[in-house]
């Protein structure tokens, strides 16, 4: 169960959906496939156990390598994240990167 805390400050000219609950989720260690070669992206699924703001959210990636991590799929439950070397000629080694949503 979430835990309520109300000390949040919304800033003037933020976008009008903000309510007096915002919810912050934090998922640390999520285990990525290593890519299967040079320049390949991978997916993985992130879900929650309870469901995520249907107003919208913002998710921050922290991937652990050199790679740029981009967000599709978002779902009440949770979304895609996919992982792709930055550079063409690299692969993606099998590891972790943690996610961080506010909503």
């Amino acid at each position: 169960m979430a835990i309520d805390k109300r000390v949040v400050a919304v800033l003037d000219g933020s976008t009008a959906a903000f309510t007096d609950r915002e919810l912050l989720g934090v998922q640390f260690g999520i285990s990525n496939p290593a890519g299967a070669s040079a320049g390949a992206s991978v997916s993985v699924v992130v879900t929650f156990a309870e469901p995520l703001p249907s107003l919208g959210f913002g998710v921050w990636i922290g991937h652990h390598q050199d790679a740029t991590a981009f967000v599709t799929n978002e779902t009440l439950d949770g979304f895609t994240v996919t992982l792709s070397p930055r550079l063409a000629s690299e692969t993606l080694a099998a590891g972790t990167f943690d996610v961080m949503i506010l909503g």
